[in-house]
């Protein structure tokens, strides 16, 4: 998904990407609007990131998501950041029960 794709007619690319850098706060309404189009609640975004323990239905969203956002940042030539996006989602994925076969795609 693009920036352009996620901000759609509400959110601008350039003030998605200043978020992105950390160089402006979003709103909760902007990021409610994110949220949405990320199809994750606001919740994900605004507490404590969660201690995955076991991948449940709850924490695949998180996991799903990180995968997900660490592709695009992958295709926008952001590889470090893509790396730790990933690397997070794997380390979720191998601390989860090894009779868990879930599908990150």
């Amino acid at each position: 998904m693009s920036l352009a794709e996620l901000g759609g007619e509400e959110l601008s690319r350039s003030f998605l990407s200043l978020v992105e850098r950390g160089q402006t706060r979003i709103s909760l309404r902007a990021l409610a609007i994110v949220a949405h189009r990320l199809g994750l609640p606001l919740s994900y975004f605004v507490e404590e990131p969660p201690i995955l323990r076991d991948l449940t239905e709850a924490n695949l969203d998180h996991v799903t998501a990180a995968v997900a956002y660490s592709r695009l940042l992958y295709s926008r030539g952001e590889i470090e950041q893509a790396f730790r996006y990933a690397l997070w989602a794997a380390e979720v994925r191998i601390r989860s029960s090894p009779t868990d076969h879930v599908s990150l795609r």
